[in-house]
């Protein structure tokens, strides 16, 4: 059975029944460097590289690339007819992205492309483009998928503060079958949930109760372990607080109670902080 891509971090993959994989090895961030009409593609690259070469091991923006591309064709992204030599840049971490692709343009004076598409997407377009990995895409098969629903309750709720008790989590669970498919030259596409629940009636909901901090840390290491064992993570509002409650409890806890944890207690922490989770850091591109 093929691997079933659930989802996709700047820095993880996630598959379905497997341990989340890393990017780095599969995929590296990267821009476009287009040259103006009558700049040498081939003269430009020569340059940036012997820059590069002679500064990455010194702080600065030339630090902050790991190679770059051959020289290849692409079509004019405004002329359709037209080609143009571009050459990919790579950056070792997806951030670096903007911040490279503005220097070589204000400082050296070529156009650069693609740098202001968020990583994840322009991971997926690639693995898509080689047909690698496609969100949800189990080529026409039946698969399952286990999806884990849950909801959080705070006494000591306050605006703008992640780091309060959570004094209960509720979750309940349920399987689902479905099949999808995809064809990139015809763009047709299908996603056919073939069973699935009709109603919540039989679906248990447990509810883990905190009286102290104790109880706290027993609860959510439990709802930390909990997680990895399902494809899918739903509720209602999640993203905007329950998500964000449970991330900042979780670091609050490690921070706080370090010398009360034991070793297996921190590494589960840690783990869905680093690798089960990720919050939001969305910002804009360019000057």
């Amino acid at each position: 059975m093929s691997s079933l891509l659930l989802g996709i971090s700047p820095e993880y993959l996630y598959f379905s029944g497997e341990q989340p994989k890393k990017i780095l090895g599969l995929h590296e961030p990267y821009f476009l460097v287009i040259c103006p009409s009558g700049m040498s593609a081939e003269k430009t690259r020569r340059n940036l590289v012997t820059k590069w070469q002679n500064n990455k091991d010194m702080d600065g923006v030339f630090s902050k690339i790991i190679r770059f591309g051959e020289i290849e064709q692409y079509k004019s992204f405004c002329n359709f007819g037209m080609s143009r030599e571009v050459f990919k840049v790579y950056c070792a971490k997806s951030y670096f992205v903007p911040e490279v692709s503005d220097s070589l343009f204000f400082n050296y004076g070529v156009y650069t492309g693609e740098h202001d598409i968020p990583y994840q997407q322009r991971a997926l377009a690639d693995f898509a483009a080689e047909d690698r990995y496609w969100l949800f895409d189990t080529k026409g098969t039946s698969r399952e998928l286990k999806v884990l629903v849950y909801d959080i309750e705070t006494t000591q709720f306050l605006e703008g503060k992640t780091d309060v008790p959570i004094d209960i989590i509720g979750h309940s669970s349920f399987s689902m079958k479905y099949s999808s498919k995809k064809d990139l030259d015809s763009e047709e596409f299908s996603f056919n949930i073939e069973d699935i629940p009709s109603s919540w009636d039989d679906l248990e909901v447990q509810q883990s109760v905190s009286r102290n901090p104790e109880e706290e840390i027993r609860n959510l290491l439990s709802f930390c372990r909990l997680i990895k064992q399902y494809d899918v993570i739903s509720g209602h509002n999640i993203v905007g607080f329950d998500n964000r409650q449970i991330y900042g409890r979780v670091g609050w806890l490690l921070r706080n109670y370090k010398t009360s944890l034991s070793k297996q207690d921190h590494k589960v922490f840690e783990e869905f902080l680093s690798v089960y989770t990720r919050p939001d850091k969305s910002f804009h591109f360019g000057i």
